[in-house]
């Protein structure tokens, strides 16, 4: 009965140390959390320089889109720096890298813009895609399975239709050379509306996704000769798409679309058009 009764209190204790060394661990965790930090950002040339407020338990990633924000860019077209590369693990919080207050952290803007962008498409949702064929690779872009590239190396065409693509990021506007885009067959339910700076842009065909929304935006992409919404989830277009004076080729059949805007006849040029809902 007394062993018994040792091993009882011995029981009790140790459950009272786990319950306070984890309570001590919840606080410091909670402090580190909350803790609020400045960090000062420059470019190798320290020619800009910016002030980021965040808290220490943040990803590296999470700190990344704070700078862009700050600095009107995005994320993935610069790197970030403290003398070793931060960007191996994006996930990796501040605290465990030991960033502290008042730590100076340097940025490099992406030499190659056009693989940023597609690396970051592929970050975000290449996980889904049915053929990445070299994506992400050390490979020429032109070798990554859907994509073109011009002579001097930009990306002038992707080509991923059928490809179980769920997500269209606003980061393709920068590929500013692109004049094809071919996504249909995919799962896309959202069209950015950062599309519209693609103003290079003569072949849009979205064929046969889940998209439910049409950006006025794209009335900017004056350059568009062929426009596909087929087979989509449509309730409306905008009357905006008038000013897309140079398409020969419309095709919004298979919507929900009841009626189009009287606008729509400004569109002259046009040679094929499938209205069928």
């Amino acid at each position: 009965m007394k062993f018994k009764s040792i091993v009882i209190h011995w029981f009790i204790n140790a459950e009272k140390l786990k319950f306070n060394i984890l309570d001590h661990y919840l606080h410091i965790n909670y402090y580190i959390m909350e803790e609020i930090i400045s960090l000062y950002i420059s470019n190798m040339t320290k020619s800009i320089n910016v002030v980021i407020k965040c808290k220490r338990l943040i990803t590296i990633l999470d700190l990344k889109e704070l700078i862009a924000k700050k600095l009107d860019t995005y994320a993935c077209m610069f790197r970030l720096t403290n003398g070793t590369n931060l960007e191996e693990n994006l996930d990796a919080l501040l605290s465990d890298l030991n960033i502290k207050n008042e730590h100076k952290l340097f940025f490099m803007n992406k030499l190659n813009v056009d693989r940023a962008v597609l690396e970051e498409w592929f970050r975000l949702d290449g996980h889904n895609w049915t053929n990445h064929t070299n994506w992400c690779t050390d490979l020429p872009l032109n070798e990554w399975y859907g994509v073109t590239i011009n002579e001097n190396g930009k990306t002038v065409a992707l080509d991923l239709e059928n490809n179980n693509i769920t997500l269209m990021p606003s980061e393709l506007s920068q590929l500013i050379n692109l004049t094809n885009l071919d996504l249909c067959d995919n799962n896309l339910c959202l069209v950015p509306s950062e599309l519209s700076q693609l103003l290079n842009l003569t072949h849009l065909d979205l064929f046969s996704n889940n998209v439910s929304f049409v950006p006025s935006e794209l009335s900017q992409l004056t350059k568009l000769t062929y426009l596909n919404f087929t087979c989509n989830k449509l309730s409306s277009v905008p009357s905006e798409l008038s000013q897309l004076t140079n398409l020969t080729y419309l095709s919004l059949w298979h919507n929900n679309i009841s009626s189009l805007p009287s606008e729509l006849s400004q569109l002259t040029n046009i040679t094929h058009l499938n209205l069928i809902f």
